[in-house]
């Protein structure tokens, strides 16, 4: 894998001149990303995640929807 992303919706009550200065910022808040990385291995990987060696990019930002963004070699 070489990038993931976790994308974080904006909260519906944010004004809107904020949203454009939120959108694809990093997000800040809880969850913090160690525990996010867990619980997407957790999910993903059935039997062991010892087959992960590497992440070069994984981070959390804002965004209009919830998603996961993958991108691989």
């Amino acid at each position: 894998m070489k990038n993931i992303t976790f994308v974080f919706k904006i909260p519906d009550s944010t004004p809107k001149k904020k949203i454009n200065e939120m959108l694809g910022s990093l997000h800040t808040k809880k969850p913090d990303l160690d525990n996010i990385v867990k619980a997407w291995k957790d999910c993903l990987l059935e039997k062991s995640d010892s087959m992960v060696a590497v992440y070069n990019n994984v981070k959390k930002i804002w965004g209009l929807e919830d998603m996961i963004i993958i991108q691989v070699d």
